[in-house]
């Protein structure tokens, strides 16, 4: 854990020491012809040379231009209720990443669970607990399980998680969220850096969103270079609020006052687990060592003896709302295991949602 934590920091160094640039030298190479793949295959999209799919729904995808956590799953659902609030027939179709079906998968229907996490993968698995009447459906390929909510579920509006880079389907709209708390990493391209494209590639994108703002920084150097590169998308900045805790085997909620000053374990493994520290420390908690997993980690039997012996030093074992997909029974048992559940916001809202409808062509259902 510590050896893979030295090395995603190296990723994300802005200024690298001399070890640190001839160990990543060979990485340097392999993201430059990464580069020119990657620019290569959206230049023949624009050129028509390579050609794009159209689903019979309006699609809107919700997407990012790094690895790591930039908050895509709130997102998503904050927007699928948007739409499905203002009284639009809504379907999520994800990509299905750590689930074992190959397949287009329907997750859930508008009234039950279809699938379980082992199938469907913890993010579509979450999607799915969290967005009881919007259909969730995972596919790798993307028009195939579009086209299967199409048949299905007739939606109005497709809301495709992670797809700005699936550019063999056209969309009506792209939002991109970029982290605010670390924007582009060391600048460079995967391997050596956290970048999926270029920056050019924000040009593509109608709406810009700032995740994981601090309230006490102000992002507007941020904001200036991203508006240099695509002055014509509408910025926007979101935050994550705490608003309670849950213990998920019995469902008991609790304030979030019940854990200050008490000694905690953290323990997650999503794509930025230093955001979920920070939210846990600014409620006063005193945790111990962290327990980091890998993203999309699966926690195995003896995962959850070492998280048993955690738990017993401690007043409580906090996790995420993602993280409890992908436990067992016996681990939701713990009895000092709570989730700390947590809403996404959206700094002025409602040109937030004029916004969407207007770019989906469907500014008569903007909510009063």
């Amino acid at each position: 854990m510590k050896l893979r934590a030295a090395f995603e920091n190296m990723l994300c160094m802005q200024e690298p020491g001399l070890w640190v640039r001839v160990l990543m030298a060979p990485l340097w190479l392999c993201s430059l012809v990464f580069q020119v793949v990657v620019c290569l295959r959206a230049r023949l999209y624009e050129l028509g040379l390579l050609s794009s799919r159209a689903l019979p729904c309006r699609v809107v995808t919700v997407g990012n231009i790094t690895v790591g956590g930039t908050g895509k799953t709130p997102t998503v659902i904050l927007l699928a209720r948007l739409l499905a609030d203002a009284g639009l027939y809504t379907a999520v179709l994800s990509r299905g990443y750590g689930g074992l079906s190959r397949g287009p998968l329907i997750v859930s229907d508008r009234h039950q669970m279809l699938a379980a996490e082992r199938l469907a993968g913890d993010e579509p698995f979450m999607l799915a607990q969290t967005l009881g009447g919007i259909p969730v459906l995972t596919a790798r390929d993307r028009f195939q399980g579009g086209m299967l909510a199409c048949e299905r579920f007739n939606p109005h509006v497709l809301v495709l998680d992670d797809g700005f880079q699936h550019l063999r389907l056209k969309r009506d709209l792209d939002i991109v969220l970029i982290n605010a708390r670390n924007p582009f990493g060391c600048g460079a391209l995967l391997p050596r850096g956290i970048l999926r494209e270029p920056l050019g590639a924000l040009r593509r994108a109608r709406i810009i969103v700032l995740t994981k703002v601090d309230p006490h920084r102000n992002p507007e150097e941020l904001e200036l270079r991203i508006a240099a590169i695509n002055p014509a998308a509408a910025l926007f900045r979101a935050r994550f609020k705490p608003t309670g805790l849950l213990h998920p085997a019995t469902g008991r909620t609790f304030d979030l006052e019940t854990v200050r000053g008490r000694t905690a374990a953290g323990l997650c493994s999503i794509g930025d687990p230093g955001h979920f520290f920070s939210m846990l420390a600014a409620l006063g908690v005193s945790y111990s060592r962290p327990l980091v997993f890998p993203d999309h980690h699966r926690y195995s039997a003896n995962d959850f003896r070492a998280l048993a012996a955690r738990a017993a030093d401690a007043d409580y074992l906090i996790t995420t709302q993602k993280d409890i997909a992908k436990m067992s029974d016996d681990m939701l048992q713990l009895r000092n295991l709570l989730v700390l559940q947590v809403t996404q916001t959206i700094e002025h809202w409602d040109r937030f949602q004029r916004l969407v409808f207007e770019c989906l062509g469907l500014s008569q259902h903007v909510p009063a």
